[in-house]
């Protein structure tokens, strides 16, 4: 048997063999998607290079890397986001860590959430003691606020890195002032997250690979390979890749921070018929996204016109693009349609009022907000809409009322007065309903 395989020269089993071991013993670091590469002969070759280049792994403080702000898979919310001023220092970091925190007690109904329990894997409220006896009681899993499932996604791979360490690097290239993350972001807010709450020195680098500059087409085979990809974030992923195809031919676009909101940089290769797909490059598209059809490619590059505000609850809350078509899309032509389907959905997916605030700004509030049932019971006034807006920014701000001016000063005097206006106007109400 030996011999036959021998006979049949070096396209077989053992070939293929030969090759993986060529790869192991080339690099110090060899992915996943290299040995892929060898073991299944992809036919489109998107970066040859990983093949060739040696790539060292370094400890690098978590403080001198930021996320690509072009990244498809977005980890932090949108009504998160708020609270981070974009630096990777501590300060910031674990500022906007403990107001998350915040949210999520608010989104619990006043619960806390015992991040020290999850991250040492101790006893939790979702892992009681005797966890059996809950499963014996519950016949549906339970369903998580918005904010806490995105959160816990970072807890949850905080505690596998503390468990067992970090098992695969991150990628950065270097940036102008910081190093920029290729792939890997979401081990980085673990990371930070580990250092914000253990206040350990362990935590201050991070295991990382550096490239001399980040490549989409390793960024979009990393995100194909670990969790799925919401439709937001894939439509992100066909903009960039379909951008960098035009970029090789000497065709520049607007970058993201010359445009109002991220959504407009994407949006920039909406237009099917100026931007089509250049000849040849349709499976390179479809093998780097990981989708099976052509068709894929034109429902994704649809999502880059949604209305703004759709376009970040269905990235806030992961809806996939069978969901946006059939649910939101489908809703009728005009963009009040799809928003106001947009707003039952969220409605539906346990987002409140006052969780739709943060996105007061890409919208104008109807008179009575969109509660998604129609239930006379549950309207809620623009009014309470605008409170609720006033009351995030006075929360938001109070720690640094003292550093404020004079003009700011004002500004938070006049938010105040509306606020106390409202409460009269309701407390009047309660006592009229009382006496009668």
């Amino acid at each position: 048997m030996a011999k036959r395989r021998r006979d049949r020269g070096s396209s077989g089993e053992e070939d293929l063999i030969n090759q993986l071991d060529s790869v192991s013993s080339s690099e110090d670091n060899v992915t996943l998607s290299a040995i892929a590469s060898e073991g299944y002969r992809s036919q489109v070759e998107v970066f040859p290079e990983l093949s060739r280049q040696r790539i060292k792994v370094l400890q690098i403080p978590i403080e001198q890397i930021s996320p690509s702000i072009t990244q498809p898979r977005r980890v932090i919310p949108t009504q998160i986001r708020q609270y981070w001023d974009g630096k990777s220092t501590f300060e910031s970091v674990g500022y906007m860590y403990k107001k998350w925190l915040y949210e999520i007690m608010l989104e619990k109904g006043g619960t806390y959430l015992d991040l020290d329990a999850h991250l040492q894997g101790n006893v939790t409220d979702r892992a009681p003691l005797n966890i059996e006896e809950t499963l014996d009681n519950e016949t549906e899993p339970t369903r998580l606020g918005a904010l806490t499932s995105s959160f816990m996604q970072i807890v949850d791979l905080a505690s596998s890195i503390k468990r067992d360490g970090l098992t695969n690097p991150i990628t950065i290239a270097s940036g102008n002032s910081a190093y920029i993350i290729e792939t890997g972001e979401r081990r980085w807010w673990a990371y930070h997250l580990l250092y914000w709450h253990f206040q350990s020195d362990e935590w201050q680098k991070i295991p990382a690979r550096v490239v001399d500059k980040v490549s989409l087409w390793r960024q979009a085979s990393e995100n194909n390979a670990r969790s799925s990809l919401n439709a937001i974030a894939k439509a992100r992923q066909f903009a960039l890749l379909l951008m960098a195809l035009y970029e090789e031919e000497g065709v520049s676009f607007l970058p993201l921070h010359d445009l109002d909101h991220e959504q407009s940089f994407y949006a920039q290769v909406a237009d099917g018929d100026q931007w089509r797909i250049p000849r040849g490059k349709g499976e390179t598209l479809l093998n780097a996204m990981g989708l099976e059809n052509p068709v894929q490619l034109r429902q994704y590059r649809r999502l880059l016109r949604l209305p703004r505000l759709v376009w970040m609850l269905a990235d806030d809350l992961g809806w996939t693009e069978n969901l946006l078509r059939q649910r939101i899309l489908s809703s009728g032509g005009t963009e009040k349609d799809i928003i106001q389907a947009a707003l039952f959905q969220a409605s539906k997916d346990g987002y409140t009022v006052n969780d739709l605030t943060v996105y007061a700004p890409y919208i104008e509030l109807p008179e009575i907000a969109y509660d998604g049932y129609h239930n006379p019971s549950r309207k809620v006034l623009r009014d309470d809409a605008d409170l609720a807006i006033e009351l995030r920014w006075l929360l938001k701000n109070a720690g640094r009322i003292r550093l404020m001016d004079k003009s700011e000063i004002e500004e938070v005097l006049v938010r105040i007065d509306a606020i106390r206006a409202w409460l009269n106007e309701v407390e009047a109400l309660t006592k009229d309903r009382d006496d009668a």
